[in-house]
């Protein structure tokens, strides 16, 4: 019942009946995580429950992976009383930022079953291959931003989020610590997020997605880590996984919109050799509150527009 901080870690093929991977009664922080194939295995006189965590205490969970994780001990009843949260079953309050799910598996609730406050913020929960993305059973649930349920279950749906396929790539080693799943190109998640809810404090209450005891830092990493930006292109993605914009990306550049615009200051920012790059502009644009700042603290490295 007391604090526990995870970050860069991965938690693979764990098994228990409760919480296959971490049973939490107290304070649980996750970040830059990855939960695969662990398993809540009941039998037939007892539930499964949380087949990656069972948290009956608070939990926030950030840039983190959850992966063909399940809860199965062959009850087939109805919610409330089966196998339920193939991922996450929520029993106290928690919070799950910038998080990725899919091909998580349970009667009920194959990434995540709510029985108390779940807030759900810049995610993606997809790919269940039973029980349905999400369950909520008498608990209350808040959408932050914007998320991804693919089955638009927990009424994702009717309160603005959005549904359908998030085309995920194969899990796998994409840079840093943790395997993650790619966005492909086209993803509806890229720059689907919603930047405020990067911020601990942007919270009610404000949460610690790093565990230093703060709560008014953000998340500038992806769930890669250092090397890996959280924002490109202006909007933070859906998910653990930032998509690089930049790759393959050349100057000069002509832009003529605002999210052009963003796109090729990004790509500056991003540049290690002196150089001066230039964005040719072929329309009016109107700058606003999220028009990429220019990094000019490079020496040798130059905008020209």
């Amino acid at each position: 019942q007391g604090s526990l901080n995870i970050s860069s870690s991965a938690f693979d093929s764990n098994n228990a009946r409760f919480g296959g991977a971490i049973l939490n009664r107290g304070t649980l922080i996750v970040s830059h995580s990855i939960f695969s194939n662990n398993q809540a295995t009941g039998t037939a006189n007892a539930l499964g429950v949380g087949g990656a965590s069972f948290s009956a205490g608070s939990s926030t969970i950030s840039n983190s992976t959850f992966s063909g994780n399940s809860a199965f001990s062959g009850n087939f009843g109805p919610v409330g009383n089966s196998d339920a949260g193939g991922a996450i079953f929520s029993a106290g309050s928690s919070t799950v930022s910038n998080s990725t799910f899919s091909g998580n598996s349970a009667t009920n609730g194959g990434a995540i079953e709510n029985r108390d406050q779940l807030t759900l913020s810049n995610s993606i929960l997809a790919n269940s291959t039973s029980g349905g993305d999400c369950v909520n059973f008498g608990g209350t649930i808040t959408f932050l931003g914007q998320n991804l349920i693919e089955d638009g279950s927990c009424d994702a749906d009717t309160n603005g989020q959005l549904t359908g396929d998030p085309m995920l790539g194969p899990l796998q080693d994409n840079g840093g610590p943790t395997q993650t799943f790619a966005l492909l190109t086209g993803s509806p998640a890229i720059n689907a997020g919603n930047n405020t809810f990067l911020s601990e404090n942007a919270f009610t209450p404000s949460v610690d997605f790093d565990g230093d005891g703060l709560t008014t830092g953000s998340l500038t990493t992806d769930q890669r880590g250092t090397g890996f930006r959280r924002v490109l292109a202006g909007t933070v993605d859906l998910g653990a996984f930032e998509v690089d914009v930049c790759q393959g990306f050349t100057f000069p550049v002509n832009v003529s919109t605002e999210a052009d615009l963003n796109q090729a200051i990004d790509c500056y920012n991003q540049q290690t050799v002196s150089a001066t790059y230039t964005i040719n502009v072929t329309g009016n644009i109107t700058l606003s509150a999220n028009t990429t700042t220019i990094d000019n603290s490079t020496a040798g490295i130059k905008l020209a527009i």
